[in-house]
């Protein structure tokens, strides 16, 4: 059973009850949401190269009344909007959050959450009818009603992974699904479910919906990319070593012993956490690109070399001006994250990695919480020569600017 509350519980308190765990709906939660982006808007969006898009239609069979769904992908040529019938379809983009700040700074109200598992937000407009039909995510997701009302049936429980979908349609939508719940939303109402619980959205009248996202790296992934960075390392050139070997009767057996050596010996290299660290860092903090249709796992190509903070001092950066700008924000969408280890502080932005002293934490943190900073942040971030050098490597790259 769902519970519906009129403000949202303590970070505590909600991740002790609902994250992960079950629903949660809360009223009027983020009243602004009616006015971020307009359904015009959203479909210029769609005509751009640089946004994923689709179009999701939806009619029912002349002899069965059975639903069935298309898909169309973008980008768009923006006459295709012209022939979209009054009803059952829907428009969704992806990674709004990288082009408009309004929509990205949808992401503050779960600063409690750590940046390293934001997704993106997704925007979609549903004329009347409109839906994609009962399925489950694979991520923990917020969803803020913007304009319009929209009808919700939610599951009771999280589904089976291996839950049948029907087939023959380039959507995973559950082949059966029952609703234990059906609630309206209006504008700035917030809808949270788990991973894997089972929903089916509808739009009562034209509507926006954010789907404000957060996912749980696949540990599959972080292994193979993790063995992949270690594999080519220095220590992981290191040959196997027969420890306990004493000689055998049988030369084509492999023995259970030599299997434990070899395992124990690949455990120890995985174990390093500070390579670990680098290869999470990283991956989680890559920004988001189209999903792969075969869900094949990628290693990241011409993948960037860690910079150092002496490499930095070494840069030609412009450097004297910044302390004189009125307001920096950080790029929209752009993942900021940080690790501290023994000796060094390791920093990730948009999938490169900056090593650099623990005395720089308290900048980096900020970097990583605040969005914009006046010109007092600018001061507390370009507080000595390695702040103010880490600052203007931030302003080169694109990962900060000036409004």
């Amino acid at each position: 059973m769902i519970d519906i509350c009129e403000a949202f519980p303590s970070p505590e308190e909600f991740i002790s009850r609902y994250w992960g765990k079950k629903p949660l709906l809360i009223r009027g939660l983020i009243k602004q949401a009616g006015s971020l982006i307009s359904p015009e808007e959203l479909a210029g969006l769609s005509l751009e190269p640089a946004a994923e898009s689709r179009i999701v239609m939806e009619s029912k069979h002349e002899n069965d009344h059975t639903k069935r769904w298309q898909v169309k992908h973008g980008s768009f040529d923006e006459n295709i909007f012209e022939s979209l019938p009054n009803n059952d379809w829907s428009l969704l983009v992806q990674g709004v959050d990288r082009f408009l700040s309004e929509v990205s700074d949808l992401t503050s109200d779960f600063d409690f959450i750590p940046n390293w598992r934001f997704d993106d937000v997704m925007v979609s407009y549903s004329a009347p009818g409109g839906g994609v039909g009962p399925h489950y995510d694979l991520y923990d997701v917020f969803l803020i009603q913007g304009t319009g009302q929209r009808l919700w049936r939610i599951g009771d429980k999280k589904e089976d992974k291996d839950a049948p979908l029907i087939n023959g349609i380039p959507l995973k939508i559950l082949k059966s699904f029952e609703a234990s719940t059906e609630i309206k939303v209006s504008t700035g109402d917030v809808l949270y479910l788990p991973p894997m619980w089972g929903h089916d959205g509808i739009s009562i009248s034209e509507a926006i919906t954010y789907s404000v996202g957060f996912r749980s790296p696949p540990i599959g992934e972080l292994l193979y990319r993790s063995a992949f960075e270690l594999a080519t390392s220095a220590k992981g050139e290191r040959l196997f070593e027969d420890r306990r070997f004493s000689g055998q009767k049988e030369p084509g057996e492999i023995t259970s012993q030599s299997i434990q050596d070899a395992l124990a010996q690949v455990v120890e290299l995985l174990g390093d956490e500070q390579m670990f660290a680098a290869c999470f860092g990283t991956y989680v903090t890559e920004p988001k690109e189209p999903q792969d249709p075969s869900g094949a796992i990628s290693i990241k190509a011409g993948k960037d070399e860690p910079v150092s903070l002496a490499e930095l001092h070494k840069m030609k950066l412009s450097l004297d001006h910044i302390t004189e700008l009125d307001i920096v924000q950080r790029l929209e969408g752009g993942r900021f994250a940080y690790y501290e280890g023994k000796t060094q502080l390791l920093c990730f932005i948009e999938g490169q990695m900056l090593t650099l002293p623990l005395s720089l934490k308290p900048t980096v943190a900020m970097l990583c919480r605040e969005r914009k900073y006046g010109r007092d942040q600018l001061a507390k971030l370009a507080c000595d020569k390695d702040s103010l050098t880490l600052l203007g490597y931030c302003l080169e790259q694109g990962w900060l600017f000036t409004e």
